[in-house]
């Protein structure tokens, strides 16, 4: 009987295991990165700003600056169907407390390969006000394929950290509702737009 539990117990390490090791196989993530861009300005034919997406160039404007939390990521499937990536964000405030904003978006149709990016952000009145300048912003991103966490990364300590605060109310924006979706737009997957996201 004894025997019988160990072997068990064993197989269903083993499983375990190889349950963590088909998750590698799916995704990983290569980087994530946190930058506080400017305001994307496009210019006209004439050289004159705009908010016309069919400019020819792109500055920017250093007056106001957003949050951008960005992911880099490699697939190893010929194809994904669907892929969510979860973004949480936990803002020291300079009310010196600490507050987490999440953000989900959703793609479909992944081809396998490097350099898969996402991104997400916040509006720069939003940074401005919850956001204490100089303090360390610890974040965690998570891959999810038929809801099921295929990769994480994190800057963050303790397991599952973000999972012990409450989401502030005001989530994270997704690029494609901010005036950077026009920047480098062929880097990006397809988003879901059957579900909003």
């Amino acid at each position: 009987m004894m025997k019988n539990f160990m072997i068990l117990s064993a197989a269903m390490l083993l499983g375990a295991a190889v349950a963590a090791d088909d998750r590698a196989q799916v995704l990983k993530f290569d980087e994530v990165e946190i930058s506080e861009p400017g305001t994307p300005l496009y210019q006209d034919s004439d050289g004159n700003d705009t908010i016309q997406i069919d400019g020819i160039d792109l500055a920017s404007s250093d007056e106001k600056k957003w949050f951008r939390i960005a992911a880099k990521y490699e697939t190893r499937p010929k194809w994904l169907d669907r892929l969510t990536i979860e973004y949480y964000v936990l803002m020291p405030t300079p009310e010196n407390t600490k507050i987490l904003f999440k953000g989900v978006v959703n793609y479909v149709d992944i081809p396998k390969g490097r350099e898969h990016r996402s991104e997400m952000y916040m509006h720069f009145n939003s940074y401005a006000r919850y956001h204490k300048k100089r303090e360390e912003v610890q974040y965690a991103v998570l891959a999810r394929i038929d809801d099921k966490i295929v990769a994480i990364k994190t800057n963050g300590t303790g397991e599952e950290w973000w999972t012990k605060y409450p989401v502030h109310s005001c989530g994270l924006l997704n690029r494609l509702d901010t005036p950077f979706r026009a920047v480098n737009a062929e880097q990006y997957e397809a988003q879901d737009v059957c579900t909003g996201s």
